[in-house]
Parts: structure tokens; sequence; C-alpha cells
């Protein structure tokens, strides 16, 4: 008996162990792009928890003075499970930013469409 409740407490703890791993895992980069220029960048990624980035910058001369201009957005799912998206562009009057949290879409998954169109469900 003494034995069994050790081996359950021990499985017990293990499962607890998993699951708080699972939690606190890294998110996996699904995109990434980097590019430069002379008058400018563009970079971007994605990760497989939700999360997205991308900017662009531009160098621009105006009244003989260049200006670095950079524009973009990034977008999360917070603890509340909506996505919050930001978008922002910083320039030579300043920066600013706009955040919106978006309403939950309500989708057709994607093997439902595929039926739709003949692919068949699986």
């Amino acid at each position: 008996m003494m034995c069994k409740n050790l081996l359950t407490l021990f499985v017990c703890i293990k499962l607890c162990y998993a699951i708080s791993l699972n939690q606190n895992s890294v998110p996996t980069i699904t995109e990434y792009r980097n590019e430069i220029n002379n008058d400018g960048y563009f970079f971007k990624y994605n990760l497989d928890d939700g999360q997205q980035r991308e900017e662009r910058g531009e160098l621009i001369t105006k009244n003989g003075k260049q200006i670095l201009i950079v524009s973009g957005f990034y977008t999360f799912i917070g603890t509340d499970g909506l996505e919050h998206y930001t978008d922002y562009t910083s320039d030579e009057n300043g920066y600013t930013a706009q955040t919106k949290i978006m309403e939950p879409s309500i989708g057709i998954p994607n093997a439902a469409l595929a039926s739709l169109a003949g692919g068949g469900l699986g």
C-alpha cells in the first residue's frame, strides 16, 4: 500500500513538472527576414505563439537634412487570450503609436474550406 502511494505521488510530481516545462517553453521563430540597403532597412519575424513584428526604416533628405523615418507594427496574444496590435511611426516629429485589442475572429477551419472546394476533409 505504501509503495502504491509513493508511486502515485511520484507520477503526480512528474506530471506537474512536465506541465510547468510546457508553460515556460520558448517560442520558435517561424519566419524571419532582415534586409539592409543604402537608404534603409526592413525586417520582420513571426513566432509560433502568435507574436509578430515588422519594421521598415527609410533614410530621406528633407531641407538638406537626412531623416530616418521608421514605421512598423507588432502583435502578440495577451494573457487575456486576445490579440494586441500596435502600429507605430517615428520621424522628425517624434514617435507615435496606436494600440488596438483585436476582437476574436470566428473562422472556418482550413479543412472545412478545403472540403467545400472539393479537397475532402483530410
